[in-house]
């Protein structure tokens, strides 16, 4: 589990979440999440993050580098 701003920037990160990426949890609130996503899915990026603070919540599958 990770939680990010408004402008992508992680607040926090669990450990495990932090570990599955190859990062430290201090690590992790240094990135963005266009930073760990695919370059591909970084068009799509800011469409789904309109849609989460529009709706409260958005379900999608990502592919993280």
């Amino acid at each position: 589990m990770f939680i990010i701003d408004p402008d992508g920037h992680f607040i926090e990160a669990n450990r495990s979440a932090a570990a599955s990426l190859g990062y430290t949890q201090d690590e992790m609130k240094a990135l963005t999440l266009a930073d760990i996503l695919r370059p591909e899915i970084g068009p799509e990026l800011s469409g789904r993050m309109a849609a989460i603070l529009e709706r409260g919540s958005l379900a999608f599958e990502a592919t993280h580098v």
